[in-house]
C-alpha cells in the first residue's frame, strides 16, 4: 500500500508540473519577480514538457539561451520569457502539423534520396547553362522553376529520412520532423501526400519539348 501510495503520489506531481509549465507556455507571464533562481527551478519542467509535446528538439535544450547571443542586454530572466514566448508560437503551429509517424509514410532509401537531390541539382545547373537561347527561353525557363520546386520536395524528403533514424533510434527531432512533413505536405499537396505519392526528381514530361 505505501508503494502504491507513493505512486500515486509521484503521478500527481509529475501531472502538477505539466500543468505548471503548459501555464507558463501559454500565457507567458509576467517574471519580474522572478529571480535567477527562481528561473532554474522552472525551466527544467517547462524544457521537459516541449520535449514531450513535441514544441522542441533535444537538440535545443538551450533554447532559453540563444536570445542571449543575439542580445547581451538580455539576463537570465529576460531570455526565459523569450524562450517561453517561442514555445507559445511552437505550440500555435504543432497543432496544425501532421504527427511524427507519417515518417514512416514515406519508404525513402537515405543514399538513393541524396543521389537524386544531387541529379536534381545537376540538372538544374544544366538548365541555366541552356537558359540563354533564344528559342527555347521560355520553356526553359518554366523547367528551372518547376526543376527548383521538385528539387525543395527531395531535399526535404532526404533531411526527413536522415532525422528519421535519431527518432527511431533516440525519440529525437519530433518538432523539427513535424514541421517538415507539414512543409512537405503543403508542397506536394494533401492527396499526394496522403498517397505517399513521391513526385519526380526533375520535370521529365518537358525533356521533349526542348531537347
Amino acid at each position: 500500500m505505501l508503494i502504491l501510495g507513493l505512486g500515486v503520489t509521484v503521478v500527481s506531481i509529475l501531472r502538477s508540473f505539466a500543468f505548471i509549465a503548459a501555464s507558463m507556455i501559454a500565457t507567458n507571464p509576467d517574471l519580474h519577480e522572478f529571480t535567477p533562481d527562481t528561473v532554474k527551478m522552472f525551466k527544467p519542467v517547462v524544457v521537459q514538457y516541449a520535449l514531450d509535446n513535441d514544441l522542441l528538439d533535444n537538440e535545443e535544450e538551450n533554447i532559453f539561451y540563444q536570445y542571449g547571443y543575439e542580445d547581451f542586454s538580455l539576463d537570465e530572466v529576460k531570455m526565459f520569457s523569450k524562450g517561453l514566448e517561442e514555445l507559445n508560437a511552437r505550440k500555435t503551429e504543432v497543432q496544425k502539423y501532421p504527427p511524427v509517424n507519417d515518417v514512416f509514410r514515406f519508404y525513402i532509401d537515405a543514399d538513393d534520396q541524396k543521389s537524386k537531390v544531387d541529379f536534381s541539382l545537376r540538372y538544374r545547373n544544366y538548365l541555366l547553362s541552356r537558359q540563354w537561347e533564344t528559342a527555347n527561353k521560355h520553356k526553359i525557363e518554366e523547367a528551372i522553376r518547376e526543376t527548383n520546386h521538385l528539387n525543395q520536395v527531395h531535399y526535404s524528403l532526404a533531411t526527413i529520412v536522415s532525422l528519421k533514424q535519431y527518432l527511431i533510434h533516440y525519440g529525437h527531432n519530433k518538432y523539427t520532423l513535424r514541421r517538415l512533413l507539414s512543409e512537405l505536405k503543403d508542397t506536394i499537396g494533401e492527396d499526394a501526400y496522403n498517397a505517399a505519392i513521391i513526385p519526380p526528381t526533375v520535370p521529365t514530361h518537358r525533356f521533349e519539348q526542348y531537347d
